[in-house]
């Protein structure tokens, strides 16, 4: 007789075993109302789930870690893994805990567009710092309709771009929105002042006051477009570090890349060696030096993919009191999933908040 496999799952934080136990399956919000909902009943079996990393806990536990701070975000407490809610799977049936794609009419938010205004200081409210990509950004839940998400440069609406999310969730109990979509075309804001960076993908977290009105908290991810090593050798994640010491990371995406707010590009000269120069400035000293190039003297020969994960890249420039500057590879190239603009909910210039709240 083979033995099910139910029967050898256990969850490695409260050590529950499948069977009748004292948890109680639940989507409880809180720490609270997972104890209080423990307490109720002690015969209901125990639902188990799997993470995408493949680690089993029981629903209580797993919610439990998942709820609190960014709602439904967390990360795996065997490898710290990061786990969504949504990621979350029945341990025997493989079946998804939350399917997504639900029915639009039945979410509280139905029928609700959350739309980028200028903020008013009011308590509670508080913002995306979207601008830095799109002017213009909103949050579409029609009836009827998949969840949408317009972007663009234009302030009248109707010019926005349209762009349906592909998979999306909504978790009720703690009022937040999933939704992810792939460009079929890759996007880059036209603005002079903008991200020099093109994006394949759109990914979002939204949570919302209890009553619908506004965006309290999350998060937004504009994934960077993919390019070929070949193509461009430099493309991919540095770790740029200059002689005093200060240090930071830079994103090059088809050999340009923004540093300081101000983009750059790199080209190749003839004995294929990196070189780019420094834009105008109002400075008095720029305005006597009419061209601050920052060389390597590294080759990158044609197909090459450049200096590998790890290896560096030093460059000085026409001008002998200016620092060096020692770039250190991280990645051979950007990944949409995980490179990109990350943008927190904080106070500043833009509220999301319903159109039709007053």
């Amino acid at each position: 007789m083979v033995e099910r496999e139910e029967d050898q799952i256990s969850c490695p934080v409260c050590w529950v075993s499948s069977g009748p136990s004292g948890h109680n399956d639940t989507t409880a919000t809180t720490a609270g109302d997972l104890s209080a909902s423990a307490s109720e009943s002690s015969a209901q079996e125990v639902i188990f789930a799997k993470t995408p990393c493949n680690h089993v806990y029981c629903r209580t536990c797993i919610e439990r870690v998942l709820l609190p701070d960014i709602a439904t975000m967390g990360t795996c407490p065997m490898c710290r893994t990061a786990v969504s809610i949504f990621d979350l799977k029945h341990a025997t049936t493989e079946k998804s805990l939350y399917p997504s794609n639900s029915d639009v009419s039945s979410w509280p938010i139905a029928n609700n567009v959350y739309k980028q205004s200028p903020i008013r200081r009011r308590r509670g409210l508080q913002t995306f710092q979207t601008e830095m990509i799109f002017r213009n950004t909103s949050f579409s839940f029609n009836l009827g309709h998949s969840p949408k998400l317009q972007y663009g440069e234009a302030s009248d609406p109707d010019d926005l771009q349209s762009f349906d999310f592909q998979r999306y969730h909504l978790h009720p109990q703690s009022m937040t929105f999933h939704g992810r979509l792939d460009f079929n075309t890759p996007v880059s804001s036209p603005s002079d002042n903008s991200m020099c960076y093109s994006y394949s993908s759109f990914n979002c977290l939204l949570q919302f006051s209890d009553d619908g009105q506004y965006i309290r908290d999350g998060y937004i991810h504009w994934g960077y477009e993919s390019t070929t090593p070949g193509e461009y050798p430099l493309d991919g994640k540095w770790k740029v570090e200059w002689e005093n010491g200060e240090v930071m990371e830079i994103y090059v995406q088809r050999h340009c890349f923004n540093c300081f707010e101000t983009n750059y590009e790199i080209t190749l000269d003839d004995d294929h060696r990196p070189r780019f120069e420094w834009p105008l400035s109002t400075r008095r000293f720029f305005q006597r030096q009419r061209n601050v190039v920052q060389q390597s003297t590294q080759q990158i020969p044609a197909g090459s993919s450049g200096p590998s994960v790890g290896e560096t890249l030093e460059w000085s420039t026409n001008v002998a009191s200016f620092e060096k500057i020692v770039w250190k590879r991280i990645s051979m190239a950007l990944s949409p999933k995980t490179d990109g603009q990350r943008l927190r909910i904080r106070p500043d210039h833009f509220v999301y908040r319903n159109v039709d709240f007053q």
